[in-house]
């Protein structure tokens, strides 16, 4: 993965920084 360009997730239809991304996967696996 290229630190250089963060790719655009679509998550539940809305798109997210992939950094928010992975704090919300980490939120929702406590």
């Amino acid at each position: 993965m290229s630190k250089q360009h963060k790719p655009i997730l679509v998550v539940k239809g809305i798109q997210v920084p992939e950094e928010l991304y992975e704090k919300l996967i980490n939120d929702s696996t406590c």
